[in-house]
């Protein structure tokens, strides 16, 4: 048990001095009279039960007021089962080198957007519990939705992004920045950035690094997925004739810079060229912070100020009616 106001505990040793010194310097007569040579007798006769119980629920009531005022409260103890909720940030590569087929799914070889976009809907659905936003980047990074719980709105967001044609810069580190800023204000008690991109940051603003350092101070991990294979890998494109053909790129992806920004934050590192690995990726990048925030255990105070200010008022009501009819003082 504790006192949230303690200092108005600093009032009792004061109520008892009024109390002390009203006993001994006052004294009020039961009634007025111009001579007491007829009450000799009877002059040393105390105070009545009435008065003495009039006075007895004055003092209490003012006790247990200034107890209220303390405001006493009692420690209840409160086990959390589950994780705390999460909120998390994707910042997902969309430029023209995403269009690149070469990761497989159930349905064959797709796209590394489309790979990303099947493994993350999966990880929407197991995870009801972490707040998803997501931004998109190119040369430049740009908001696709902001943390939300709206699976659906998620889902129809994700089903509209396309490879970003031709442009295959990549300004991972202004976008982690970007991230960070969305991450700012939400009220989740964990907060955790995922990058997914199959190449180097080749921006021209904030360094990836640097973004990475920012996010240590913020104490926000950074994950990274590097998505797709490296070497030489086919991208599809329109002929003049409405044709679907397929050209072959040369693509190495940065994974050291990538490797040191998770390990400089804490985050984890993954390579994945498959649905089914990209899907096992997303759920490392929780599973760290699942395990560190497993059950805890709280102390919850429950006010117990309303059980002394109510008694008291009440006491203090009845010692004004009882003193003004069955025990008035007269005259």
């Amino acid at each position: 048990m504790r006192f949230a106001s303690p200092w108005f505990l600093i009032l009792l040793p004061a109520l008892l001095l009024v109390a002390w010194l009203r006993r001994r310097h006052t004294s009020r007569p039961a009634f007025l009279y111009s001579s007491i040579a007829l009450l000799r007798g009877v002059s040393q006769i105390g105070a009545s039960p009435g008065a003495r119980f009039l006075e007895g629920l004055r003092w209490t009531a003012l006790v247990l007021l200034i107890l209220g005022l303390a405001r006493p409260q009692i420690g209840v103890s409160r086990v959390q089962s589950g994780p705390a909720r999460k909120a998390l940030a994707v910042v997902l590569d969309v430029s023209g080198s995403m269009a690149a087929e070469d990761c497989r799914s159930a349905q064959g070889r797709v796209s590394r957007l489309e790979a990303f976009k099947e493994a993350f809907e999966e990880f929407l659905q197991t995870r009801p519990d972490v707040r998803v936003g997501l931004i998109g980047f190119a040369s430049e990074p740009y908001l696709i939705s902001p943390p939300t719980a709206d699976r659906r709105f998620l889902l129809r967001s994700l089903d509209r992004l396309v490879p970003l044609g031709t442009d295959t810069n990549k300004a991972s580190g202004s976008a982690v920045a970007a991230a960070l800023g969305r991450l700012q204000g939400v009220p989740e008690p964990e907060r955790l950035i995922l990058l997914a991109t199959d190449g180097a940051d080749t921006g021209q603003g904030v360094d990836l690094l640097t973004a990475a350092a920012a996010a240590k101070a913020l104490q926000i991990p950074v994950s990274a997925i590097a998505v797709g294979g490296s070497g030489s890998a086919p991208i599809p494109y329109t002929d003049q004739f409405g044709v679907k053909r397929y050209r072959s790129i040369s693509w190495r992806p940065d994974l050291g810079r990538l490797q040191q920004a998770a390990a400089l934050t804490g985050g984890k590192f993954a390579r994945a060229a498959a649905v089914s690995e990209l899907q096992r990726a997303l759920e490392a990048t929780l599973a760290a912070e699942d395990a560190s925030s497993g059950p805890k255990r709280y102390l919850q105070y429950a006010e117990l100020a309303s059980w002394c200010v109510i008694p008291g008022f009440v006491l203090w009501l009845l010692e004004i009616i009882l003193a003004n009819s069955v025990w008035r003082r007269l005259p």
